[in-house]
């Protein structure tokens, strides 16, 4: 499985990623770690990840936040996307349509990420 991790504070989710696909995936989930949204590159390429992790918070640096990174992705066909925020953003996420996207709640604990990624497999 192909994980991709929008994310701009990579060090603070990524040993909770290494944790599970060590202990739970035998290390078989590919994860790739993007901390800004012109990082990525071309969006057409989210096709190619079974399922995308976007924190709503990105760098200010960024040229997108989450939800324009959101947008792209799902322009391009990939609904397997899961938001990563320490916020609440229901209210924002129903407001543009995407009130269907799975919210995981930073801090991350291991057994909620475990389940999260077993749902898009």
């Amino acid at each position: 499985m192909r994980i991709l991790v929008f994310e701009n504070e990579i060090p603070k989710v990524k040993d909770a990623f290494s944790d599970v696909n060590e202990l739970d995936f035998n290390k078989e989930l590919k994860i790739n770690y993007i901390d800004k949204s012109q990082n990525f590159g071309d969006y057409k390429d989210s096709v190619n990840y079974d399922l995308i992790f976007v924190d709503i918070d990105l760098s200010p640096t960024s040229e997108k936040d989450g939800y324009g990174v959101i947008e792209e992705i799902i322009k391009f066909g990939n609904r397997n996307i899961v938001v990563l925020t320490g916020n609440m953003v229901e209210k924002e996420l129903k407001k543009r349509g995407l009130d269907n996207i799975k919210i995981l709640s930073k801090p991350i604990f291991l057994d909620e990420l475990k389940s999260t990624i077993e749902a898009f497999m």
